[in-house]
């Protein structure tokens, strides 16, 4: 995980406070700069399929979409809304449940072979960054 600048997460933590409600999409299409007004319309449709989905399967809430992207892109350009905790991690490689995933060392004193210092988002101010997201895409 060697990276020329400091590497930052933002897992489930706090991706999966980050939903967009069918009330948000409505204000983004009736916000929506006339530059914005396909991609408002690119919206509505991937949260009609999104809404098709049944919620357990697709990690959501009914009738709401998840922005996990949207998470890492606002801790890169609003760190503001978010709290980070820096710990050492690693992306597990042996089989099993967590094959892939990125494992952080949360012990008070962690080895150096548990890997790099990684910040992570541990919380998000949700309402602001869904305000943000809005007014972003709406143009």
């Amino acid at each position: 995980m060697a990276t020329a600048r400091p590497l930052v997460a933002a897992g489930l933590d706090v991706s999966s406070r980050l939903y967009l409600s069918r009330d948000d999409v409505a204000r983004i299409e009736r916000l929506a700069s006339p530059a914005r007004e396909r991609p408002a319309r690119l919206l509505r449709k991937l949260f009609d399929a999104a809404a098709g989905l049944r919620p357990e399967r697709a990690g959501a809430r009914a009738g709401a979409l998840p922005l996990r992207g949207v998470a890492a892109v606002l801790a890169a350009t609003a760190p503001e809304l978010f709290v980070f905790r820096e710990w050492r991690a690693s992306v597990a490689t042996e089989d099993g449940v967590t094959a892939g995933m990125v494992v952080a060392d949360r012990r008070p004193d962690p080895s150096p072979d548990s890997g790099p210092y990684v910040r992570f988002c541990v919380d998000v101010e949700a309402e602001e960054a869904l305000e943000r997201f809005v007014r972003v895409f709406a143009g």
